[in-house]
């Protein structure tokens, strides 16, 4: 054989091996495939480039937080080789590297990606290739698409239900399982999660493993079982080191951050949190994390001090995944601090983000009704407020949301003591009552401080 042939060959059994290693959970997958698509550019073998750079994948984005530059750098060089005709490589190398490019701050460069890629993928009419290109259009998170991603949710669960394949239907059922929390839909989340798990087991694949894990954790946070929510994380960070998920530590310490939240204890996290801020600058929602941890724990001043340097830059976050996350968690940091300032800024960024409940997959943050009422009341403007809150915790109730459902409570009761208009004194009593009740049930220290503070004023 030639060096020619002989690479091409050796790039064709590296693909394959690098797709059975990442099926299997072996932890070399990723370069194995690297080295495929090198050979393949070598030898211009454009098919096994294409199967190199699609194999390479974990359907959701490399990495959160940042980018695997040498991924994206293989898809575009695969884009560049089958051309511009309309064909299912075209069609799903364009929606992966709109997946894989979720944290290069420019959605304005990632939305037209995802578009042709769907285009492209209706008119050459492959259901497989359509499903691709569905699934990685509901998996990029913008504040306005709520709407879009469960209609395409549905749609790319009926295509996974027609090719009957376990894998398609799990990660459809996963990315319908968020968007469901998002619309605040109890009924269709349960719906997903009774199944996606079952779909993960029949696969055998440990990386679905992983995931399961990390998304039965916050589900259970959603409805007050923070115990098993924490059983569920550290399983997810075990599974994740296993198979060599680059941000099993990220996504295990969020979720650790949200049940010390629900439970009272952040003071338990300042240090870890600092560390993650130090060594992850580019991350936001780190940031946004530290400041709500100074706040809840009386660290006022150095709650106000992240934030003012942030509402100076007008929150100027990129939508990406973490974009509605990030922002949500500075504006509790300005409710819990009273900076009016800082109020006005988020009220305007808040704008235009879709109705909706916050969750990224990961961690879920509540109705979207509350933080802007919260900061009405910030401001005094207390028939703005109300109506709000009264929406969020109605939202959270039908959500099955405990501890999203007090805190309405507790703000309403807040805003009700500070307007002190006829009845407002009754009703606070009543609310605060109503937060009471739930945080000594589920354990939300925090929320029970708050609260007791309030009914015995």
């Amino acid at each position: 054989l030639g060096d020619d042939e002989a690479d091409s060959i050796r790039a064709q059994v590296l693909s394959r091996l690098g797709d059975a290693r990442r099926q299997t959970g072996d932890l070399t997958y990723r370069e194995s495939l690297l080295e495929a698509a090198r050979l393949s550019l070598e030898t211009d073998d454009v098919d096994t480039l294409v199967f190199a750079a699609l194999a390479n994948s974990r359907q959701i984005q490399s990495t959160t937080g940042n980018i695997d530059q040498e991924r994206v750098e293989v898809i575009e060089a695969a884009i560049a080789r089958v051309g511009t005709e309309d064909t299912p490589e075209r069609a799903m190398l364009l929606a992966h590297l709109a997946v894989d490019r979720s944290y290069d701050g420019e959605p304005e460069r990632r939305r037209p990606l995802v578009e042709e890629a769907l285009a492209i993928a209706r008119r050459v009419g492959d259901p497989a290739t359509l499903f691709d290109v569905l699934l990685r259009r509901v998996g990029i998170w913008m504040p306005e698409d709520v709407d879009r991603r469960l209609a395409e949710s549905a749609e790319a669960l009926a295509i996974a239900e027609a090719l009957d394949d376990p894998v398609a239907r799990f990660w459809a059922l996963f990315y319908r399982s968020i968007v469901a929390a998002e619309a605040g839909d109890r009924a269709l989340l349960d719906e997903c999660r009774s199944r996606f798990p079952e779909e993960a087991r029949v696969t055998g694949q440990p990386m679905l493993a992983w995931v399961t894990s990390y998304a039965q954790s916050w589900q259970r946070i959603l409805e007050g079982d923070l115990e098993g929510a924490e059983q569920l994380a550290n399983q997810a960070l075990e599974l994740g080191g296993a198979t060599g998920q680059p941000d099993a530590m990220p996504i295990y310490g969020g979720q650790l951050v949200d049940l010390r939240w629900h439970q009272g204890r952040d003071t338990e996290l300042v240090e870890l949190i600092e560390q993650m801020v130090d060594s992850t600058p580019d991350i936001d929602s780190f940031r946004s994390a530290l400041a709500r941890i100074y706040a809840d724990i009386g660290r006022t001043e150095d709650a106000r001090h992240l934030l003012v340097r942030e509402a100076e830059a007008e929150f100027a976050h990129p939508f990406d995944p973490l974009a509605a996350t990030t922002i949500v968690m500075w504006a509790e940091v300005a409710i819990q601090t009273g900076d009016t300032g800082s109020a006005e800024v988020l009220l305007s960024r808040l704008a235009s983000f879709a109705d909706q409940v916050v969750c990224n997959g990961v961690d879920i943050f509540g109705s979207l009704d509350h933080y802007r009422g919260a900061l009405w009341g910030v401001l005094g403007r207390f028939d703005e407020a109300e109506p709000l809150l009264a929406r969020g915790a109605e939202i959270h109730e039908a959500l099955g949301a405990p501890f999203f459902e007090a805190r309405s409570h507790l703000e309403l009761a807040r805003m009700l003591r500070a307007r002190n208009g006829d009845g407002d004194g009754d009703e606070a009593v009543r609310r605060a009552g109503s937060a009471l009740a739930i945080a000594r049930k589920h354990g939300y220290a925090t929320v029970e401080r708050r609260a007791t503070a309030l009914v015995t004023a």
